[in-house]
């Protein structure tokens, strides 16, 4: 019982970074995510940019969040659905806040064993260092 990953891959997008001033903001950008069937049953493929900052050193990484379980999620007018919950996570420990970031595109094909589809993917941006996080709640796109 659990996720299948079938494929991961992550890679930089753009090599000279780009600027976005956040210094009134706590939190990472949101991801930008695609989540759509695949013409495999029970496979699903999440195509996810993510703003990065610049400066990290080592590349990010991509979690599932909750052994795959679903996960409540409160949305837009008060409802509450239940969500597939994934991470992308990366560890800045600079102390200025981030204002240069690299896109980095992030492609993942997984299938569901002996566990029930959900109408709602929760991606998050997470820095580990300081501990802050960003979401985005996407529905799942027939293929």
């Amino acid at each position: 019982m659990g996720i299948i990953i079938s494929k991961l891959a992550l890679s930089q997008t753009n090599t000279v970074p780009f600027e976005i001033d956040l210094r009134d903001s706590d939190y990472p950008i949101a991801p930008l995510v695609f989540a759509e069937n695949t013409a495999e049953q029970d496979t699903f493929r999440l195509r996810i940019i993510a703003c990065i900052p610049s400066d990290i050193t080592l590349p990010p990484t991509f979690l599932v969040e909750e052994d795959g379980n679903p996960v409540k999620v409160s949305i837009a007018g008060g409802q509450t659905v239940s969500a597939r919950s994934f991470i992308i996570e990366y560890d800045d420990s600079t102390s200025t806040p981030e204002q240069q970031f690299t896109l980095w595109s992030i492609v993942v094909e997984y299938s569901l064993r002996g566990m029930a589809s959900v109408d709602y993917i929760l991606t998050r941006l997470r820095n580990i260092d300081p501990k802050t996080s960003r979401g985005t709640v996407t529905t799942v796109q027939e293929a």
